[in-house]
């Protein structure tokens, strides 16, 4: 083989381990955007217990004012 021919070679060769470190990179980046859209729910459904519970709470504080209680 010529200079040329090998220097085609070696840069062919790493060409492909390149695309497949992108696919390595792209299927992280897949399984990472799923995760985060996991997350997102999760800190939504989080926030509306937190809201119901913060609801819950106000209600029985004003029950428990508006119990008369004896002197």
């Amino acid at each position: 083989m010529t200079v040329l021919q090998d220097q085609r070679k070696m840069n062919g060769e790493k060409i492909a381990t390149l695309r497949q470190k992108l696919t390595e990179i792209n299927l992280s980046n897949s399984t990472l955007d799923v995760k985060k859209t996991s997350l997102e729910k999760e800190i939504g459904d989080l926030k509306t217990y937190n809201k119901n519970k913060n609801a819950q709470i106000q209600g029985l504080r004003k029950k428990n004012l508006s119990i008369k209680y004896p002197k």
